[in-house]
C-alpha cells in the first residue's frame, strides 16, 4: 500500500492546512469577492457539463469556485461572466479538497492569456 504525503493538501483533504500551502505558492494576491460565473467544458469522465456558480476569491488572472464538477489539475474549461462580457479559457491549477460536506469542489482557475475585462486589472 502506497503511503500517503501528508503535506500534499490534494492528498489528505485538509481545507486548512490547503489554503495554508497554496497561499504560500501564490504568485499574486486575491480578493474575496463573491460573484456568477458560467464553467462550460468536459469533466474528469470527459462528459460535457455548464455549470453557474459562484466565485469566492479572484486575482488579475484568476479565479477560486466552488463546483459540482469533478476535475482534475490541468483541465482546460471555459469561464463566462458579466452576461458574456468575459469569456475567458483557464486552467485548473488547484483542487483544495476532494469534495466538501456541501457536495462541491474547490478549484483554483488560472486564465490562459491575460484579458482586460476582467474584474481586476
Amino acid at each position: 500500500m502506497a503511503s500517503q504525503n501528508q503535506n500534499d493538501p490534494s492528498l489528505n483533504g485538509d481545507a486548512l492546512h490547503s489554503d495554508a500551502v497554496w497561499k504560500l505558492r501564490r504568485g499574486e494576491p486575491r480578493v474575496t469577492l463573491k460573484f456568477p460565473i458560467c464553467l462550460i467544458g468536459k469533466d474528469k469522465a470527459d462528459r460535457p457539463f455548464v455549470e453557474d456558480t459562484v466565485t469566492e476569491n479572484v486575482s488579475r488572472h484568476g479565479a477560486c469556485v466552488e463546483t459540482i464538477q469533478e476535475m482534475e489539475v490541468g483541465m482546460l474549461i471555459q469561464v463566462s461572466a458579466f452576461d458574456q462580457r468575459f469569456l475567458a479559457q483557464a486552467r485548473v491549477a488547484m483542487i483544495w479538497s476532494r469534495r466538501s460536506q456541501s457536495g462541491k469542489y474547490r478549484v483554483g482557475l488560472r486564465f490562459v492569456d491575460a484579458h482586460e475585462n476582467w474584474i481586476i486589472h
